[in-house]
């Protein structure tokens, strides 16, 4: 009997950003997808996310609102000197729509995730809408069976396991990875204020909606500020350097005051500081460096997302390749290469595909990790951006 597609039920860990674009792309080849998220409520923090044209293209394929997310499109960097502001070089970020096809978007993290949540659970569109339980964290799985088991003591199993449960994810652990990280030479500040409230503060004319701004010296301390949601929001990035060899307190939900943000610069552009003073949502961002993982799949478990491949910020690919990830999972689990009639077949199938997804795609991942890191250390590794002399 030939082979036929199996319509897989599909456990996703992590209702974040890239579980939810594994859950959009893996219903629309035809599955059946619950994803389970940790907290009582699924949602992301107010600071700002780059998705360059690689990521946004499968955003756009895959049926999403783009534009119920309020994208912004910048197309010029401009590079402040750090103490006066005075502007020391502009350059055409280019145009990557006329290039790719599609544009390098900027949103606030609550803007994508709210139209890939639309999306994986509205009844229009390709597939069946995806379900959401909520106050589920995964703390173990059985790979070779898909079994997985919560906090609340609660075990589901299922074909397939979808890891996307971040950086400090279990899943990744219980499957015998051991990530060997550093911690990088600097951390940052995210910070948001509204443009309207820099209007009333009379600097208005320091984000424009068409621009990615850099306030910079040498060293590690960079000012990054770019707008979103329609560019009512200014997005501002404030990294510092740090010691290495000292361990900091981490978590994304780690806050500081303004006055602290402000005494971490004391010799910045008095402009930007009165930004810093009158920022909201001011955390504390903590930066590492992981070397490529030797595999991401176990069993019936795939890890995806900042679970399998964490990188720093510096070429505004975190999202975007965990995008990719999501967009090769929904190909390699396609009507047209995934096959299983039988349990024999389906677990061969399963496997199958699982190894397909890591050599399409664990290459690729780790070159673009190390490209951030080195565009951590010196900005003229910026990918597209900054010519070497």
């Amino acid at each position: 009997m030939a082979s036929e597609f199996k319509s897989l039920n599909v456990a996703v860990i992590g209702g974040g950003l890239g579980g939810l674009s594994a859950a959009i792309s893996l219903r629309r080849a035809g599955h059946k997808i619950t994803i389970y998220e940790r907290h009582s409520f699924v949602g992301e923090v107010g600071a700002g996310i780059g998705i360059p044209s690689n990521g946004s293209k499968w955003l756009y394929n895959w049926g999403v609102d783009v534009e119920a997310g309020k994208p912004v499109v910048a197309n010029r960097l401009i590079i402040h000197r750090w103490d006066n502001g005075e502007v020391m070089a502009t350059a055409p970020l280019g145009d990557s729509k006329e290039k790719f096809k599609y544009d390098t978007l900027s949103f606030q993290r609550c803007d994508v995730h709210r139209i890939l949540l639309d999306t994986a659970l509205s009844k229009k569109g390709l597939g069946i809408p995806c379900k959401l339980v909520t106050s589920h964290r995964a703390v173990q799985v059985e790979a070779e069976l898909g079994k997985v088991t919560f906090e609340n003591r609660e075990v589901i199993t299922a074909d397939l396991v979808i890891a996307a449960d971040g950086i400090h994810s279990k899943m990744r652990s219980a499957i015998g990875i051991t990530p060997e990280v550093t911690q990088a030479s600097s951390c940052a500040y995210r910070h948001v204020i509204s443009k309207a409230k820099l209007d009333e503060l009379g600097l208005g004319d320091i984000c424009s909606s068409e621009a990615i701004e850099f306030w910079t010296k040498p060293g590690m301390e960079k000012i990054v500020i770019g707008c979103a949601h329609g560019g009512e929001v200014i997005c501002v990035y404030s990294f510092f350097a740090i010691d290495p060899s000292k361990h900091e307190k981490d978590g994304w939900n780690i806050s500081t005051t303004p006055d602290q943000l402000v005494a971490k610069f004391p010799t910045l552009d008095p402009r930007v500081q009165r930004i810093m003073l009158h920022s909201k949502d001011i955390k504390v961002w903590r930066l590492y460096i992981h070397k490529p993982y030797p595999y991401w799949t176990r069993g019936r478990v795939a890890l995806l997302g900042d679970a399998a491949h964490p990188m720093l910020p510096d070429q505004t690919q975190g999202h975007s390749q965990a995008i990719e990830d999501a967009a090769a999972l929904g190909l390699v689990f396609s009507k047209q290469y995934f096959h299983g009639n039988s349990n024999q077949n389906l677990e061969a199938g399963i496997v199958e595909a699982l190894q397909r997804y890591e050599k399409v795609r664990m290459k690729r991942a780790a070159a673009i990790q190390d490209a951030s890191a080195k565009a951590r250390d010196d900005l003229r590794e910026r990918i597209g951006w900054v010519q070497k002399a």
